[in-house]
């Protein structure tokens, strides 16, 4: 068994048998793939994969230690890690909207949030933001469709009435093109004008959701303020909106050190289940023991969870040294943004995730 492996996938070598032989490479190409007769592939989301790639290699089994799935264009069996980075987005979010609030100077109480995708990501952000005493409104219509049963803290509202009435605003819906529900510049200029003065904007989802140039426009135009992690065409990012948004990152909220870990999980799940290959997984579970993580509502205040989660995540160091730097051109650009998110620390969560949001 033969196998290439992206280097930020933890443990894979010491959870699988000796006979499964692990590559570890910056990059791979259909030549690599061919003449070390790869037959299974861990990735993540910066490594993208065709059916030409793959046409006539010995590939039948790709595993993506990522929630999405949409650099991935292929007929082979292909796996992802849902929810494994859902309790790290959900801090980036609540840092961004502790920061808000203390910039504003705006009480919980006194707020409004609307998400936007109410999957794994966007239940935790709804739970954490109920306890600190936000009134929190959803919007997703394929589980309106199904059904489901919303928790009673939260409002169903489309929309116009999202961004007409909230003073935070984050989406968490995967890029679909295609289908029922398609997402691509699903928020654009016609409702980010809607977007009270004041209000905070957070994108952390994929980018191609958002119009970029529309959300440009508004961030020029309209006093609001903006926390963004994705953006169209990555690596390549737009300067100008990250040195005028209150957070800036590359693509890191999901980079949490149990992320990773949670994802390495999944997708060995996914080889065993696949091959009927028996996975050690000890070392990972291992891993996960923490008991130093605090639920929300153990903290005094939104100033004592920013700090707390700044200390551990680094989110302002972040945005620190990711806004300042001087580029000449896309290339560095792109480079610069490759080198931040390979040269990325281990770092760890801080907070508790409840019992039901535990698969």
């Amino acid at each position: 068994m033969k196998i290439y492996s992206n280097k930020k996938i933890y443990f894979l070598k010491e959870s699988l048998p000796d006979f499964c032989e692990i590559m570890f490479n910056d990059y791979f190409s259909k030549l690599f793939l061919i003449n070390n007769k790869i037959n299974a592939i861990f990735i993540r989301s910066n490594e993208k994969i065709t059916n030409e790639l793959l046409k006539g290699t010995s590939v039948e089994f790709i595993a993506t230690a990522t929630s999405g799935t949409d650099h991935i264009e292929s007929g082979i069996p292909h796996y992802s890690a849902p929810g494994s980075n859902a309790n790290s987005v959900a801090e980036y979010v609540i840092f961004s909207i502790c920061k808000y609030l203390d910039i504003t100077n705006k009480k919980t109480i006194n707020s409004k949030i609307g998400i936007i995708g109410f999957g794994n990501i966007g239940k935790l952000v709804a739970h954490y933001s109920h306890l600190l005493g936000i009134e929190v409104l959803v919007n997703d219509p394929p589980l309106k469709d199904q059904k489901f049963d919303f928790p009673k803290y939260v409002q169903y509202a489309d929309l116009v009435e999202i961004f007409g009435s909230c003073d935070i605003i984050t989406n968490h819906v995967p890029l679909n093109k295609f289908g029922n529900y398609p997402t691509q510049n699903l928020i654009d200029r016609n409702l980010l004008e809607l977007m009270q003065p004041n209000s905070l904007f957070i994108h952390s989802s994929r980018g191609g959701i958002v119009n970029q140039s529309d959300l440009k426009e508004l961030l020029n135009n309209k006093t609001i303020f903006l926390a963004i992690d994705v953006w169209d065409n990555e690596p390549l990012f737009d300067v100008e909106i990250a040195r005028k948004a209150m957070l800036a990152t590359p693509h890191i909220a999901g980079y949490s050190y149990d992320g990773k870990i949670k994802a390495s999980i999944q997708v060995l799940e996914h080889f065993r289940n696949h091959f009927g290959i028996e996975v050690n997984f000890s070392l990972l579970q291992n891993e996960l023991l923490d008991e130093t993580k605090k639920s929300i509502s153990h903290f005094n205040n939104t100033n004592e969870i920013m700090n707390t989660l700044d200390y551990f995540r680094g989110f302002s160091n972040d945005n620190i040294d990711f806004t300042n730097f001087n580029a000449n051109n896309e290339e560095e650009i792109k480079s610069y943004f490759i080198e931040f998110r390979s040269n990325y620390p281990n770092r760890r969560e801080v907070l508790h995730i409840p019992k039901q949001f535990l698969k």
